[in-house]
């Protein structure tokens, strides 16, 4: 039987030993810890960034008519989608019409408004129809308009804008008060048969209506 030189012996008995421990080590070092769940957070985004506010139960003051208007005149030149500027424009000249009747009614008339109350409302409303001349709207602007122009005293452009009212609207909700603006307008022209005409028009409308009682007189 042939041995290996002492050299390698040695080196043989090292290795072996070297083994052994790296093996004990790994026997009897202690497992590792399980990860554990990170938490997750039981507050909103809201509560993390931002520092809670308490509530003000206070109300809200409801803005007057002339804030209202000034408002949407503030909005009209921001508003880039051309029907949001539509129904903008028709709201302004609604508040401008409705500012100048109460303006009227108390008697506190500008001295540089005095028979010119209505002429913002008036030329808001004639800009709308002429720009849109088929609009679904134009109905509602068209008695505005109409309504704004008898309340200024400018009784014949009333009665043009009533008239056209008609001819485009023919089943409009108004016929009962339109016949009879048209019917006061023919009989302070002395246009008495043209008057009744009118006023039979409203009494067809039926007798719920406020202006049937005169009418039928």
């Amino acid at each position: 039987m042939r041995f290996l030189p002492l050299k390698y012996t040695h080196a043989i008995v090292v290795f072996s030993l070297l083994s052994m421990g790296l093996s004990s080590c790994s026997m009897f070092d202690p497992p590792s810890p399980k990860p554990q769940p990170k938490k997750i957070p039981t507050r909103t985004l809201g509560e993390q960034y931002f520092a809670p506010q308490t509530l003000d139960n206070k109300i809200l003051e409801k803005p007057s008519l002339q804030q209202l208007r000034d408002e949407y005149a503030a909005l009209l030149p921001l508003v880039k989608e051309s029907e949001i500027k539509q129904i903008v424009r028709y709201r302004l000249a609604d508040l401008s019409g409705v500012l100048a009747e109460q303006e009227q009614e108390s008697g506190q008339v500008r001295p540089q408004a005095k028979g010119k109350v209505f002429d913002s409302a008036i030329t808001q409303y004639k800009s709308l129809l002429e720009e849109n001349p088929a609009h679904d709207d134009n109905m509602q602007v068209l008695y505005q308009l109409a309504k704004a122009h008898e309340q200024q005293g400018e009784i014949e452009q009333s009665y043009a804008s009533l008239h056209k009212l008609l001819e485009d609207f023919p089943h409009n909700p108004y016929l009962a008060e339109v016949y009879f603006r048209l019917g006061e307008i023919e009989y302070n022209r002395g246009q008495f048969e043209t008057a009744i005409t009118a006023y039979e028009q409203v009494i067809q409308q039926g007798a719920q209506s406020a202006y049937y009682p005169t009418s039928a007189y």
